[in-house]
């Protein structure tokens, strides 16, 4: 389910520019993370994939066009962008982490895909790119964890044509959501511990007002928004999403010690309350996706 609105806010809410200093060790933060997580990533695809549809909808692609996709990933919309533009368009994806990309053009091996090219990029605010290269612009789930979000919208805008269409998305963390909660309670219970918040969390672009700031403070035009909800599998099954959370680096410091019965009769005890909550299928959670289009005019 959407909904679908032109917005107008002070651009003055977009994101500010932190220092260069502060913004490369937040490049290389996250460039660490996403080599670390580049394995393990396709799995997401399904969950993700009306996320995709939706910005490739929004960009009006057809055969012959150039599409550029910044923090690409593993791949996803790029290689899915490919198939559209067929053989006589062409698809960049562009990315920050070489495992990522790895994956991504193992990926388009796989899928026969000649039109696709993975880049790697140091800086998102420097894409090194010709002015109106390309008819589309996509950015799925990216600009939230970047240091200069403003400055990379700023150069996907000067990448594209006049005309050319812009789709970005991020997502409303989950608040509350009582899947997420069942192994923290547990610790709470058991253990006296309480789990942190994750600093790491990106926090920017959580309403449909900041996203389309930024597209705003950028220079597009036309710039509209909606929120989608999706069903996001947190893994294929009740017992393997406990013992992922048991796997947890946290998770195992804080019961360091435990015998083995309690730790089995925690097991047991969350995977029970996880399957009151999610029943017997693979455990969705639900998310508020934001999106935000427009054009680049003159």
């Amino acid at each position: 389910m959407s909904s679908t609105r032109s917005v107008a806010p002070d651009t003055s809410s977009a994101s500010p520019t932190p220092p260069e200093g502060d913004a490369e060790a937040q490049r290389a933060e996250q460039r660490e993370q996403w080599a670390e997580a580049a394995a393990l990533w396709t799995g997401f695809s399904p969950s993700s994939r009306p996320i995709t549809d939706r910005l490739i909808q929004l960009v009006h692609l057809g055969p012959g066009d150039a599409v550029l996709d910044l923090a690409c990933g593993t791949g996803m919309p790029a290689l899915v962008e490919a198939e559209i533009v067929g053989p006589t368009g062409r698809v960049l994806g562009l990315d920050l982490a070489p495992e990522m990309l790895h994956v991504a053009r193992d990926q388009a091996h796989e899928r026969s895909l000649q039109n696709v090219e993975f880049r790697v990029i140091s800086n998102e605010a420097e894409l090194s790119l010709p002015e109106g290269e390309f008819d589309a612009a996509t950015c799925k789930h990216g600009l939230m964890w970047m240091p200069n979000p403003l400055g990379a919208a700023t150069a996907l805008r000067r990448a594209l044509r006049v005309g050319g269409r812009i789709a970005v998305s991020s997502w409303m963390p989950p608040r509350g959501h009582p899947l997420l909660s069942v192994v923290p309670d547990l610790l709470d219970q058991h253990f006296g511990h309480r789990r942190a918040l994750d600093p790491g969390q990106p926090k920017e672009f959580a309403s449909e007002e900041s996203l389309v700031a930024l597209l705003l403070g950028a220079g597009f035009s036309d710039v509209t928004s909606e929120a989608i909800a999706i069903g996001w599998e947190l893994a294929a099954s009740c017992v393997e999403y406990v013992e992922d959370e048991m796997a947890d680096e946290e998770f195992l410091e804080a019961t360091k010690g435990a015998s083995r019965e309690i730790l089995e009769k925690l097991r047991h005890e969350a995977i029970e309350r996880v399957r009151s909550s999610a029943g017997e299928g693979p455990p969705l959670l639900d998310l508020r996706v934001l999106i935000a289009s427009g054009r680049k005019l003159g």
